[in-house]
């Protein structure tokens, strides 16, 4: 599945499918993969952000990921820092032409993570 406007990851987000097809995934987990199709899709350069910070990101991603609902407390502060104002994945959104739709992920986070 392709993302190409707001609309359609909110939409994506509030669905019972995820990017494959199957049963419904936690918004946490959604966002996670939203944000890595995004990083994917803008390349491995950003302005303000080095290749090796963005792989550290996808790792982070990654790791949501796996722990699923059982989310550590590091990888859950690390998250906060990720999608927060000004923060990496933000300047990533600026550079690939996304950021509205880092907006709403992050609000996402906001609100799963109750930060």
């Amino acid at each position: 599945m392709e993302f190409e406007s707001r609309a359609q990851v909110e939409a994506y987000l509030r669905s019972t499918e995820n990017i494959e097809g199957s049963k419904q995934k936690s918004v946490l987990s959604k966002v996670v993969e939203v944000t890595a199709y995004f990083i994917e899709k803008t390349g491995m350069s950003s302005l303000y952000t080095s290749v090796e910070e963005i792989q550290d990101i996808l790792s982070t991603l990654d790791k949501v990921l796996k722990q699923g609902k059982n989310l550590e407390r590091r990888t859950i502060r690390k998250l906060s820092v990720l999608f927060a104002p000004s923060g990496p994945i933000q300047d990533i959104s600026i550079d690939g032409g996304w950021s509205k739709i880092f907006f709403l992920l992050a609000r996402y986070v906001d609100e799963t993570l109750r930060i």
